[in-house]
């Protein structure tokens, strides 16, 4: 996190919702593709960290 940036300001919780629906979505596109329901926890994740990495 920037120094100039505290948990609490506004947008920082929206960034990281966003990038854990975007990550939810990859992942049950890529379940979806491939038949296993791995994917749905994996781009949760990985959209979790880039949300988080944004903030």
């Amino acid at each position: 996190m920037a120094d100039d940036q505290k948990p609490d300001q506004p947008g920082s919780q929206s960034a990281m919702a966003m990038g854990l629906a975007i990550g939810a979505g990859v992942g049950a596109a890529l379940m979806a593709a491939t038949g296993s329901p791995v994917w749905v926890g994996v781009g949760a994740a990985m959209g979790a960290a880039l949300g988080y990495s944004r903030r």
